[in-house]
């Protein structure tokens, strides 16, 4: 018989040998007996396995599940239909938590919640260190938090600072967009609009460490060119749900704004045929 669980952890790996341990010290430290942590290994060429095997054997509720290499969206999808928790949250392998996060989150969550969102500390210098993070916010729909997440210019397209019902994604039939770069922005804001209920928390829960070997920063042409036109297609999939779902006029129009942005700063480090090209793709979609 599967056990129930409230909280479901799905962790993306990708050549993590050096880094999951902290992550998974700072979960276990938790001494949480409501969670399972879900390791979806992502076709590591290095000793991520290796070093994973002990969790598994030594914890009942650390499970790993190795993939061939299709990318962080695919992994996560596999970990959301394996998941038995109630709620998924999404970390990735380079980060970890704070000591008290279950018992924090717990005291917010109640069955009417469809998400609850807590803020990051960055350990970095490549953006602001406040760019995640809101002040707490009391109930609302997830249609009005897209548009307070808009005014108050921070980045929420983002899993990890959210724990989400796993109704949310399982229901509506939205997951993350496999073999895609930048795989968060075409979804969270979907599956946002799809809370009836959302509810921020003053709390630093999260601590993203920005790892200069890994995927998002990755500066080569070739992954500078990938990301820029994977965007696209998460543009145009935000597009349509802009036009066939959201209803109130104010939010179209700064949503629309938001991702027009958001895709016209991917012209910057394009060059040669490919900025030809893209500068096409921005014309078809009137952006300026």
């Amino acid at each position: 018989m599967i056990r129930r669980m409230k909280y479901s952890v799905i962790i993306s790996v990708y050549n993590a040998e050096k880094t999951i341990c902290r992550l998974l010290d700072s979960l276990l430290n938790q001494k949480s007996d409501n969670c399972e942590i879900i390791i979806v290994n992502d076709g590591s060429t290095d000793n991520t396995k290796k070093v994973v095997a002990p969790y598994c054997e030594n914890y009942d509720n650390v499970y790993l599940i190795n993939t061939l290499n299709s990318g962080v969206g695919s992994a996560r999808n596999t970990g959301i239909k394996k998941a038995v928790g109630d709620y998924v949250i999404f970390f990735d392998s380079d980060d970890y938590i704070s000591k008290d996060f279950f018992k924090t989150i717990d005291k917010h969550i109640t069955n009417d919640i469809d998400i609850l969102k807590y803020n990051v500390e960055y350990h970095g210098d490549r953006i602001p260190k406040n760019i995640f993070n809101t002040k707490k916010f009391s109930t609302t729909s997830g249609v009005d938090a897209l548009e307070n997440f808009i005014d108050f210019h921070i980045i929420f397209a983002t899993p990890w600072m959210y724990v989400f019902k796993k109704s949310l994604f399982i229901k509506n039939n939205l997951y993350f967009e496999p073999s895609c770069i930048h795989e968060d922005f075409g979804l969270i804001p979907r599956i946002i609009g799809k809370a009836e209920k959302i509810k921020g928390i003053d709390y630093v829960g999260y601590h993203y460490v920005y790892n200069t070997q890994g995927l998002s920063s990755n500066q080569s042409y070739i992954m500078v060119k990938r990301r820029a036109f994977d965007m696209v297609k998460h543009y145009d999939i935000l597009t349509k749900y802009i036009q066939e779902e959201i209803k109130y006029t104010p939010l179209k129009l700064k949503f629309k704004n938001y991702i027009d942005n958001s895709l016209k700063q991917k012209e910057k480090k394009l060059k040669g045929d490919d900025l030809i090209q893209f500068r096409k793709i921005l014309s078809d979609r009137n952006i300026e």
